[in-house]
């Protein structure tokens, strides 16, 4: 028989109580106890261990000299009474989950008095969250597929806890003066797990929209009684087509202030002297026009007013026609993401994204990327000179970010580019990524797999997750 010795966990009895651990002699350091009668106290008790196969993961000499925790360590004692002698040994395992050893006991004469097969595995408990607020309300669904994934590389998600409501937000925006720390706030309030549990605890939070608003010069310009196709006039107004998509939709705040909207300009330049009459458009004279073109949004024009000032710009038989506008558009869409806001482990992923709902292909992926990110990938661990490295394993040739602001590649945190090539002049993405972890959930129509690359596999199984 073979038994699961929960490496990352303390003995603590809170993790006794799960069917799948039974006793806190599970958690932490395996400990062999052998008694002998007080009169044959062994003067030589040794305990051998041996790898089981060839599966198991191994540490390089620099990893162990990192972290401890990558190390095999013994730790013996013993205590004599006048009945018996126990001696007992603490045998801390390496960190590494997969790996398969049979421990065995042996006296002063080589004689083995206790032996047993033991599998390491990783534990992390999640508590569910949604964002609902009685009106409107983003369901929580089973996160089996994530759990299943994380299985497949000794780690055992498991879900605790009463699913928790968080503020319903429309969108979690990424931006500057966006709400992302207020959404922190409102999940640390929530995540309401035992104290064993948060010491490895995830927040799982089912979201909307997570996307970022950034601005839109539009700059047009035409000798009078031409045209362009991105200007349309009417008797009644005018209507800019943008190439982008207006922060519209996102946000009913936002909507209601008009914050896709900052200024607008239409001008008449004189041919012969250059100087220019200008209108500036009043707030009140724009609106959004147009159809929507995806499910619940995606507008990309507005509907400018005409007034008189206009019409005498308008109607000029000759001179430059020049429309200006500056608009806030969403500039950026994610997924979702993984973060620490406070002390509390979160991963999100969006119901929704650029106004569809997100493929069930997508967000399978984006679950398993995010609590990747939570399990330390993609690990960077020689890059000693990177916060947090000296707790993780050495990274894969193939990975990228972990140096935040040098090596981004226009995404944010370590990645693996497995399959994937990145123009640094151009910054544009080619190829077909070959690893969940790589920073997008696909180029073009090339998706993401599911799954870890054959270079990162042993890296995720390598993963301290103390």
């Amino acid at each position: 028989m073979t038994i699961k010795q929960w490496v990352n966990l303390e003995k603590d009895d809170e993790y006794a109580k799960d069917s799948d651990i039974g006793s806190k002699d599970r958690c932490g350091k395996l400990t062999i106890k052998v008694k002998f009668d007080n009169d044959k106290a062994p003067v030589d008790f040794k305990s051998k261990i041996t790898p089981i196969g060839s599966k198991n993961v191994t540490y390089t000499a620099k990893e162990e000299g990192r972290n401890p925790k990558f190390k095999l360590e013994h730790n013996c004692s013993g205590f004599c009474s006048e009945k018996e002698y126990v001696f007992d040994e603490s045998i801390q395992l390496p960190a590494a989950g997969g790996n398969k050893y049979k421990i065995e006991a042996k006296d002063s004469d080589g004689k083995t008095v206790n032996s047993v097969e033991v599998e390491t595995w990783r534990k992390l408990y999640y508590q569910v969250m949604c964002m609902d607020d009685g009106t409107n309300k983003v369901p929580a669904s089973a996160l089996g597929k994530m759990e299943a994934h994380a299985k497949a590389y000794f780690i055992a998600l498991q879900k605790v806890g009463s699913t928790k409501k968080v503020p319903y937000r429309k969108t979690i925006g990424m931006h500057g003066s966006g709400n992302i720390g207020s959404f922190g706030s409102d999940v640390k309030k929530a995540f309401s797990l035992s104290a064993a549990h948060k010491k490895v605890g995830i927040a799982a939070v089912f979201s909307e929209y997570i996307a970022t608003m950034g601005s839109l010069e539009f700059r047009k310009s035409y000798a009078a009684g031409g045209a362009d196709p991105k200007v349309v006039i009417s008797a009644t107004d005018v209507t800019l087509i943008f190439d982008q998509f207006l922060w519209f939709g996102l946000d009913d705040a936002d909507d209601k202030a008009k914050k896709w909207f900052n200024n607008c300009m239409i001008g008449l330049q004189d041919p012969k002297t250059k100087s220019t009459q200008s209108h500036t458009v009043a707030d009140a004279d724009v609106s959004i026009t147009g159809t929507k073109l995806r499910t619940f949004g995606g507008f990309h024009q507005i509907k400018i007013k005409r007034n008189a000032k206009m019409d005498k710009l308008l109607n000029a038989k000759k001179g430059q026609l020049m429309f200006y506008a500056k608009v806030n558009i969403a500039s950026g869409w994610t997924n979702g993401f993984s973060w620490n806001p406070g002390g509390v482990d979160l991963i999100t992923c969006a119901r929704r994204v650029v106004w569809d709902n997100m493929p069930a292909n997508t967000s399978e992926y984006t679950w398993n990327h995010e609590v990747g990110h939570r399990f330390g990938m993609v690990a960077y661990g020689n890059k000693t000179s990177i916060s947090g490295a000296k707790k993780l394993p050495d990274g894969p040739p193939t990975l990228y970010g972990e140096n935040r602001g040098v090596n981004d590649k226009n995404h944010a945190g370590p990645h693996c580019e497995k399959g994937a090539s990145y123009n640094a002049g151009t910054k544009i993405w080619s190829g077909a990524p070959g690893c969940v972890m790589f920073g997008a959930n696909g180029i073009g129509a090339k998706h993401a797999p599911n799954d870890y690359c054959s270079a990162c596999q042993p890296i995720v199984k390598k993963l301290d997750l103390s």
